[in-house]
């Protein structure tokens, strides 16, 4: 999107007008952080000047100063509270920060003192799709659609709402008619990118990003996705260069430097450079816990109660609250653990259809969690009615099973059976090692409660197994399946048999080829799931072994009934 800009008059409020014209010259000659000086001092002599603190905001939030420019937005809206450009610029500074609940009040707040401002509308919109909620993201855009005087931002506008509403070759066919318009359009290109990724064509995904990177103002966050279109070579000395130039920027906010190191990490594996690589893993793991850092001792807390509610004699007195319907297919674990693989082989089955990473559970779970893991009966029918309602909406066919894949549906495995007891419930397992480790590698929305290095990792993934374990003890076995990675890559016939299986559809050959399964995929494994399955990916942690620091502490193989198939045997043992 175009910078913000407020001009500055020399004329506003007699004490900041010296200040407000050394402004003024700092700008014309380039100097911009002598301007944003006179301009704190400019706010200090005006105190009550939103024209100022406005100013002030709209420079903080070019140079990337997104605490002052929120606070100083946040001034104008209390000196001015009917000011939808405010709340509108508010919300801006606060979703580049990752203050995403803020941020959509500030959004909504512009939108209802200015129903027609489509920049609000629109920033809503990347808001609430960055949150999941598409429903209504949709609807944000399609407001964008019926005023303003942008027409390049009504056209970016209603592709995102195609493709909120899972029409992505009707969205496909807008971003190359904008890309017609203007070929150089860095979001058109980044859009069309990550639907090229999708359907797996990855040099020309990599050729739209490349491009977009090329335009001024280009997102530096689209070096991440860049380098997952392909292997890097050694001849790529220059996309090096600069990504670790964007890297090196003191003025990206959190979330771009955890890609951009995450980015810069992938290139360097690549190259076998695998302690090089681990710094910039790290460095993205350190940024995150800073940033947006997670409560591993509350979700500790939350396994607890979860194991204590969820007990085998509570499951067996709830058994006749939801509804008998076999149509839905849950398929968690930790991420990074083949929970795509896995959806892959399912959906390519002709009967069957990937729903992708719905957040119905996510969303539901929350409200039983809310309520002190109390819930009557009336709770579980009308999440079981709503939960078939949205898979049914979403597959728009006669599909005779939907698969939701959202990987922490695993916290509430037991909630999902009482509401769906007739649907096939799928646990994907990985050596915790690989899994850590791909974990570290991966950036995870600022927005999920979710570490992604050191010992806040190992823990989580400790109080994870000790939910999943309890799954495997209370839940009926004929509804509970689990799968190992490993065993899935060496033996893919047999397991995939069992899976289709497992769901109650009869064998499919198509099953065993799920690179060739026509599906977009949208999660971090796009690559890989368009590959043959291979094993390339076993004991990858073994590249790493000398700087793992503790995720060493994780043992190097699957959890097998309730034991540690390997409880810290060096390489050579095992």
């Amino acid at each position: 999107m175009p910078p913000i800009r407020a001009p500055i008059s020399p004329n506003v409020g007699g004490r900041a007008a010296k200040p407000l014209a050394q402004a003024a010259q700092a700008l014309k000659l380039g100097r911009n952080g002598e301007a944003i000086q006179s301009m704190r001092l400019a706010a200090t002599l005006e105190p009550g000047n939103a024209t100022v603190f406005e100013r002030l905001g709209s420079m903080c939030l070019e140079a990337g100063l997104l605490s002052e420019a929120a606070a100083a937005f946040s001034r104008v809206a209390q000196i001015n509270p009917k000011s939808a450009s405010a709340f509108w610029r508010l919300g801006v500074a606060l979703h580049r920060s990752g203050a995403h609940e803020a941020a959509a009040a500030a959004l909504r707040q512009a939108t209802e003192l200015q129903p027609r401002l489509p920049d609000a509308h629109y920033r809503l919109g990347l808001l609430l799709e960055q949150q999941g909620d598409r429903r209504e993201a949709s609807s944000r855009y399609r407001q964008v659609l019926s005023g303003g005087p942008n027409p390049r931002l009504r056209r970016l506008a209603e592709a995102r709402a195609l493709l909120t509403e899972g029409k992505d070759e009707e969205a496909e066919a807008k971003l190359e008619q904008i890309v017609k318009i203007d070929p150089n359009d860095p979001d058109a290109l980044a859009l069309l990118a990550a639907l090229r990724m999708e359907a797996g064509a990855f040099a020309e995904a990599a050729g739209c990003f490349e491009r977009a990177l090329a335009q001024p103002g280009a997102p530096p966050d689209l070096y991440y996705h860049l380098v997952r279109c392909r292997r890097i070579m050694p001849d790529d000395a220059g996309l090096l260069e600069r990504l670790r130039d964007a890297a090196a920027e003191p003025r990206a906010g959190a979330a771009t430097r955890m890609r951009l190191h995450l980015a810069l990490g992938k290139a360097l594996e690549d190259l076998g450079r695998y302690g090089d690589a681990m710094q910039n893993f790290d460095a993205a793991a350190e940024i995150r816990g800073r940033a947006f850092p997670s409560d591993v001792g509350a979700f500790e807390e939350r396994v607890d109660r979860m194991t204590r509610r969820f007990s085998a004699d509570f499951m067996e007195r709830r058994k006749s609250a939801g509804i008998l319907d076999p149509t839905p297919v849950f398929i968690f674990g930790m991420p990074r653990s083949g929970t795509t693989l896995t959806e892959q082989i399912v959906s390519a089955h002709p009967m069957a259809y990937g729903a992708g990473e719905t957040q119905f559970w996510t969303r539901r779970g929350a409200l039983m969690e809310a309520a002190g893991l109390n819930f009557d009966d009336d709770f579980v029918r009308r999440a079981a009615e709503d939960c078939l309602g949205d898979l049914r909406e979403q597959a728009g066919g006669a599909a005779a099973r939907i698969i939701d894949k959202n990987p922490f549906n695993f916290r509430y495995a037991g909630l999902i059976h009482v509401a769906l007891p007739g649907a096939a419930l799928i646990h994907c397992r990985r050596s915790p090692r690989d899994t850590a480790l791909s974990i570290h590698q991966t950036f995870f929305s600022e927005r999920t409660d979710f570490p992604t290095g050191g010992e806040a990792l190992v823990r989580y993934y400790r109080a994870y197994q000790r939910l999943t374990d309890h799954w495997r003890r209370v839940l009926p076995a004929d509804r509970y399946f689990e799968t190992d990675y490993e065993d899935l890559t060496a033996d893919p016939v047999r397991l995939s048999q069992r899976l289709i299986a497992h769901v109650g559809l009869a064998w499919d050959d198509r099953c065993l080829r799920p690179e060739m399964n026509a599906r977009r995929v949208k999660t971090a494994t796009r690559w890989q799931v368009r590959q043959p399955i291979h094993r390339s990916s076993v004991e990858r942690w073994r590249r790493y072994e000398a700087c793992l620091g503790p995720l060493v502490d994780l043992p190097a193989m699957t959890r097998r009934n309730g034991d540690d198939a390997d409880a810290g045997h060096s390489p050579g043992d095992l």
